[in-house]
């Protein structure tokens, strides 16, 4: 899967967590198991499965993602209209509280 990496690259992209990560929240099961870009994808899996389980807005949403996104998209755009400047949409916070 990460062939295409370079050797030096490869250990820090699966290397366990982020000092920031609380891994006391991840079940047990985890705790082993492959990971990358330095354990975030554990806490992803556990956020989605907790906001399934108490009907709740998982932190990183589709309203997150794109607000994050959509900055990129528009200078995309942009660049390819000789740097017009365009507006960027808001698409509102979304389902519950803000997280972000």
């Amino acid at each position: 899967m990460l062939a295409h990496l370079a050797p030096e690259l490869r250990a820090a992209f699966a290397s366990g967590t982020a000092p920031v990560h609380d891994r006391s929240r991840l079940p047990r099961e985890f705790a082993h198991a492959p990971n990358g870009h330095e354990g975030s994808h554990h806490f992803l899996a556990d956020d989605f499965a907790t906001a399934v389980t108490t009907r709740t807005p998982p932190p990183l949403h589709a309203w997150t993602a794109a607000r994050y996104t959509l900055p990129g998209v528009i200078a995309h755009q942009s660049a390819r209209q000789a740097g017009a400047r365009l507006p960027i949409p808001d698409h509102g916070d979304g389902p519950g509280p803000r997280t972000t």
